[in-house]
Parts: structure tokens; sequence; C-alpha cells
């Protein structure tokens, strides 16, 4: 089984060289998938974010009911 990486070990990749390496690949800060986002430490911290956004969005719909 396969340990997450550290921050120090994310922070020792170079994403211009390996952008370089593999022109093909989009990299990006955070990726959604099955409605789930996460972010390049693979956290929830943007999940949460805007899920709570969207919670609070909702809040005056509730008032109507």
């Amino acid at each position: 089984m396969h340990r997450p990486y550290t921050h120090q070990q994310l922070a020792n990749i170079d994403l211009e060289v390996l952008a370089q390496e593999l022109p093909y690949f989009a990299f990006s800060s955070s990726v959604r998938d099955l409605g789930v986002t996460l972010d390049e430490e693979l956290t929830f911290k943007q999940h949460i974010s805007l899920l709570s956004h969207h919670c609070y969005n909702q809040l005056p719909q509730l008032k109507v009911v």
C-alpha cells in the first residue's frame, strides 16, 4: 500500500520540469472527481470551502419551506 506524500516530498517536485517532460498533461492545483474536490496536497480544504459556500447560498430556500 502506498503511503501519502509528505509536504517535503511534494515541495521537491519541480513542476516546470515535469510539464516539459509530459507536455500533453494539463497540471492543475485542484481536481474534482466523483463530486469531491482535492487540492495538490490531497486535502479536503477546497471541497469543504465549496460545500459550505453552496450550503450558505441555499439557506434562503429553507425560509420558503
